[in-house]
């Protein structure tokens, strides 16, 4: 079960941390893109706007006339008296070729700031005009076919197949004016983004794939104690069941094979069994009290306490048993201290602590009983003398089950094990704090509570 849980867990870490990675990369690369689109757009604008600021050069059918800025002309290929485009000077300063499909014959600068475009001009009878260049130069079959093109599509934006470019088309005085914008970067951004998103989202895959099993071990890491000690807690609560059914069942054959003997004769077995059901009730009820805690379904009688007296009374009550395992008590209570809680409660936490003190104290031994305010708190403690329990040892007294010393059974000296987790138990519903230290020969219970 916990392995299933921690796959899933994984699974859905890496799939929601996969998706906002994703979304992020996406975004991120849509954005590069848009902006180059918005610069291409822009040229194209700026172009249009002004589409008479320059020279008008010849269509395939006229003559080459003068060119701004020391142009040079440009014939088409294999007709020297065919077409003629302008090149703008400045491709010697930083032009970048580029053709048609293929790239060559095509010149532009490569700037954020400044995107190679160029207008031209389509008439009715199919003459093109180059209007204005902004360092972009397409040879004449290139141009043709994507004017062709343009005009064939009847839209009035978008790119142009197998040519890097893209258009906007508007009407003119004169003809159709077409805008022209080179895509190269567009393209070279968007492939450079993709490919570095990719590593990125690679790299980050796996990265994330490590942290979230991480994760999944570190978050299931109570619900899997939980788990174990759950199965523990059914495991030791049926063998502890166990024990005293077997006596029971035993006692019960014994009686049916006498059935003639009276019931002062096989009193030993009566009695045997009365012992045995009255383990077994206490021991239901500890297993119900711990249930309902843990659903937090304890009934709560919250009142004010006099802790003082309380302690008193259940230090006069343990004086015979304490006597007759050859322990004494002493106590140190500061009286009159008093606290809001569950008296029934509280009584079963100091009967437990004193109860333990007395079943472990080494014979003779002396069992100190103190309660004392500290500021805004109450002070329970509760030690006796004995060989010191080991630093793991304390640090499992308040399980469930639990006993330091595994030779005390219930049937000796010893309970069940459920006496300090039930202690526990009731020191956290008051919103108070238990803790065990054994050490010099000698084994305390400190236990405090928070006061108004």
């Amino acid at each position: 079960m916990i392995k299933k849980l921690r796959r899933k867990f994984t699974l859905i870490t890496l799939l929601l941390s996969s998706l906002v990675l994703l979304t992020v990369l996406t975004v991120s690369t849509v954005s590069t893109v848009r902006q180059q689109i918005d610069l291409e757009e822009l040229a194209m604008s700026n172009l249009l706007s002004q589409p008479d600021g320059g020279e008008i050069f010849p269509g395939p059918d006229g003559p080459a006339g003068p060119q701004p800025d020391g142009g040079e002309v440009l014939p088409g290929p294999g007709a020297p008296d065919g077409p003629s485009f302008y090149t703008d000077p400045g491709k010697a300063a930083g032009g970048v070729s580029g053709a048609g499909a293929g790239g060559a014959g095509r010149r532009g600068f490569f700037d954020r700031s400044f995107t190679p475009a160029l207008l031209v001009s389509a008439a009715d009878d199919g003459t093109v005009t180059v209007l204005r260049s902004q360092t972009l130069s397409l040879d004449s079959d290139d141009l043709q076919e994507a004017v062709s093109q343009i005009l064939a599509s009847g839209k009035t934006s978008g790119t142009v197949s197998g040519q890097d470019l893209r258009f906007r088309v508007t009407a003119g005085s004169a003809g159709t004016l077409i805008a022209l914008a080179d895509r190269s970067t567009e393209l070279s951004v968007m492939r450079s983004s993709l490919v570095s998103s990719g590593l990125i989202f690679a790299g980050a895959f796996l990265l994330l794939f490590v942290i979230s099993l991480f994760l999944s071990r570190w978050a299931l890491a109570p619900v899997e104690a939980s788990w174990k000690q759950q199965r523990q807690f059914i495991a030791d609560a049926s063998h502890e069941l166990k024990t005293p059914l077997t006596v029971i069942l035993a006692n019960l054959n014994i009686l049916k094979a006498h059935p003639d003997q009276t019931v002062r004769e096989q009193e030993r077995w009566v009695d045997s069994t009365q012992e045995e059901a009255g383990h077994m009730k206490k021991l239901v009820e500890d297993l119900l009290f711990l249930a309902r805690a843990d659903a937090e379904r304890l009934p709560e009688k919250m009142s004010e306490v006099n802790l003082s007296d309380l302690l008193t009374e259940a230090e006069l009550a343990f004086e015979p048993v304490a006597f007759e395992r050859g322990v004494m008590i002493e106590d140190e209570i500061e009286p009159g201290l008093t606290l809001t809680g569950d008296a029934s409660q509280l009584r079963q936490l100091a009967v437990i602590l004193i109860d333990n003190a007395c079943k472990y104290a080494s014979v003779p031994g002396t069992v100190r009983l103190g309660l004392q305010k500290e500021n805004d708190r109450l002070r329970l403690t509760v030690s006796n003398p004995g060989p010191d329990l080991s630093p793991e040892a304390v640090s499992h007294l308040f399980e469930r089950f639990y006993r330091a010393d595994e030779a005390r059974t219930r049937n000796g000296s010893g309970g069940y094990g459920l006496g300090l987790s039930i202690a526990k138990t009731i020191t956290e519903h008051h919103g108070g704090h238990i803790l065990a230290r054994s050490e010099g020969g000698l084994t305390t219970f400190t236990v405090t509570f928070p006061v108004k």
